[in-house]
């Protein structure tokens, strides 16, 4: 790390010049390299909008880096070199992790679900096996649903009449637009730490309407369908 070159550096006589610039180039370049990796991957996975918890750190670093050449350059400035070391250092140290920390998300997806979750209300992940999320979230077990089928059964079958899910926000879109159900999203927040559920995630109620309106909203489904089956056929034989 950048402090282990400024304290080598420093062991050389002040004379030898040459040495000492080439660490404090290479602490720059190391502290700058360190940067552009977090920014490179966070433009890879389309998320500079909330990474900026884990972005800061390393930006900070990067310009204290950048700051060794000047400062070695000189002799009475060469004694700043070692203490501005050991500032990057403790920038590294302590933000870092708490930025990384602020990332994880999962830990406060389990606490919401924890204090929404209704009596004997169905909870589990939409293609989402996280067995942490149980966990925070105090269940003894958890579902895990593979399609939104799945997960509107589960509410039709429930005795509150709805289901607890966590999902990816682009998983959302097709559950809102199942007509035997209704979506109302209780918490939604970044996961970037975790790889088994990474982005954003959402904490949704999915409530069944009674089997009445199910019904109709499939025989609706099903005579759209045949009045375009029907309009379709009416043009090919005009043609």
């Amino acid at each position: 790390m950048p402090a282990f070159a400024l304290l080598l550096a420093d062991t050389f006589d002040a004379a030898s010049r040459s040495e000492i610039r080439l660490f404090a180039w290479a602490t720059a370049i190391t502290g700058l390299l360190l940067f552009l990796g977090v920014l490179f991957a966070a433009r890879q996975w389309d998320l500079l909008g909330i990474a900026g918890n884990v972005i800061w750190p390393f930006a900070a670093v990067a310009t204290l880096s950048l700051a060794f050449p000047l400062l070695s350059s000189g002799e009475r400035t060469r004694r700043l070199v070692v203490p501005l070391g050991v500032v990057v250092s403790a920038t590294i140290a302590l933000w870092v992790p708490r930025a990384l920390d602020a990332s994880r998300f999962l830990p406060k997806l389990g606490a919401a679900t924890k204090l929404l979750r209704k009596t004997a209300e169905p909870v589990g992940g939409l293609k989402i096996e996280e067995p942490a999320l149980g966990y925070y979230a105090g269940c003894v077990s958890a579902e895990n649903w593979v399609s939104v089928d799945q997960v509107v059964r589960s509410a039709l079958r429930s005795p509150t009449r709805s289901t607890l899910v966590w999902l990816e926000a682009a998983d959302g879109v097709a559950l809102a637009r199942d007509r035997r159900s209704r979506l109302r999203i209780l918490a939604q927040g970044f996961n970037l730490i975790d790889p088994t559920s990474y982005g954003k995630l959402e904490l949704c109620r999915v409530t069944a309407p009674d089997l009445r309106a199910v019904q109709n909203a499939e025989g609706s489904t099903a005579a759209e369908t045949q009045q375009a089956t029907v309009a379709r056929s009416k043009r090919e034989l005009w043609r």
